[in-house]
């Protein structure tokens, strides 16, 4: 499906595009988005395994389920200060993916957001999340340390569940609750 499209560069005038507008396209490499986009729809760039870098235009909100999943080459990615909410499975299997800086706007990370994230060594979350969910972290074999955000209330299932090389998690004074398999 479409896997001749190497670059695309979509003008200002776009204000919108729709969930899996370029979905399965395997020789994405390079994509310049408007800069009145307010999302990041669900499957944007899901298994597009040739996308290795995006800028995410300052003023995109949310940024959608599996809206990333599967880009395998992807190492990294500029997540504005406009955005508020990291959907679930946004990034899931970016397996080159190795670190990422989450903006102070966001406070909310959805389930399986980094899941099989497996050259991830690194994520700083602002203290302004008060909501990881499930297996968020999953599957991330090379995450060594991780300091969780101060307004944290939970930790979730699963949250570093197979994350092998784990060495230290320091657990805020407002985590009440540990769910199941949390660090198995």
């Amino acid at each position: 499906r479409r896997t001749s499209l190497e670059s695309i560069e979509i003008p200002d005038s776009v204000i919108e595009i729709e969930r899996c507008a370029f979905a399965k396209c395997s020789k994405l490499r390079h994509v310049t988005l408007p800069k009145h986009l307010s999302r990041i729809a669900e499957g944007l760039f899901l298994q597009c395994s040739s996308l290795d870098g995006l800028v995410v235009p300052n003023g995109v909100q949310m940024i959608g389920l599996g809206a990333f999943g599967n880009c395998t080459i992807l190492e990294d990615i500029e997540i504005p200060n406009s955005v508020t909410n990291i959907g679930k499975l946004t990034f899931a299997e970016c397996s080159s993916l190795r670190k990422v800086v989450i903006p102070n706007s966001v406070t909310k990370i959805g389930a399986g957001a980094f899941q099989g994230c497996a050259s991830l060594e690194s994520i700083e979350i602002p203290d302004r999340i008060i909501d990881i969910e499930r297996y968020a972290f999953a599957k991330c074999p090379k995450l060594r340390n991780i300091t969780l955000p101060k307004h944290l209330s939970k930790i979730a299932t699963g949250l570093f569940w197979q994350c092998s090389s784990l060495e230290g998690v320091v657990i805020p004074n407002s985590v009440k609750d540990i769910a199941g398999n949390a660090f198995c």
